[in-house]
């Protein structure tokens, strides 16, 4: 199981992450001590759960959940909060769970026996996630593309399901017609199509 553990404090973090892996030590946990570091670590791979504080400087976790719900449709949002009034706002979210502060060990049980979402199994090898942003993992990490060119390309034809296409076909999905002098459209296409293969090998 994936985990994701936010809050700003070095303790809480600490502290719950003690707290999960007594629950659930095979677990791969990663830790953001912000809204900024979260967000980035949910484009790159997916989690199954995450831990949030909702106090936190800057972004609050209620609004940090809805950006990563954004990211991430089918997620467990556990809210870890020292406030329990927040609890009202946090159940309209579609948490999994709200835990009060410190988490114990029984509160983590309960919430990770009782997950709002089925957690999916670990993908091995090429994994294309086209629901919500798309994404592509390989054994569970994210593939960075060179170019986001090369990332559309790779989309359009998973899009097609196995269905050819011509280059032609593909440069105006690519550009649009007329949109770029077609020598320099064929040349840069042979560079996005040559990149696609490079990442795919």
């Amino acid at each position: 199981m994936n985990i994701l553990l936010v809050d700003d404090e070095v303790s809480a973090l600490r502290q719950i992450e003690n707290v999960v892996r007594q629950v659930l030590p095979e677990a791969e946990i990663k830790k953001a001590d912000g809204a900024e570091a979260a967000l980035s670590l949910c484009r790159e791979q997916t989690f199954d759960v995450v831990f949030l504080d909702i106090s936190m400087p800057g972004k609050d976790g209620l609004t940090l959940a809805k950006e990563i719900k954004a990211i991430q449709p089918v997620i467990n949002l556990v809210m870890v909060t020292a406030y329990p009034q927040f609890s009202l706002d946090a159940l309209k979210l579609y948490v999994s769970d709200y835990i009060v502060k410190p988490a114990l060990v029984e509160d983590v049980r309960n919430a990770l026996a009782n997950l709002r979402n089925p957690v999916r199994q670990q993908h091995e090898g090429l994994y294309v996630r086209c629901f919500g942003s798309f994404e592509v993992f390989y054994n569970g990490e994210a593939v960075r593309f060179g170019r986001a060119k090369v990332k559309e390309l790779f989309a359009y034809l998973i899009d097609r399901r196995g269905a050819s296409a011509t280059n032609a076909e593909l440069r105006a999905v690519l550009w649009g017609d007329g949109a770029v002098d077609e020598e320099k459209q064929r040349n840069y296409f042979a560079q996005i199509a040559q990149g696609l293969r490079e990442k795919l090998e």
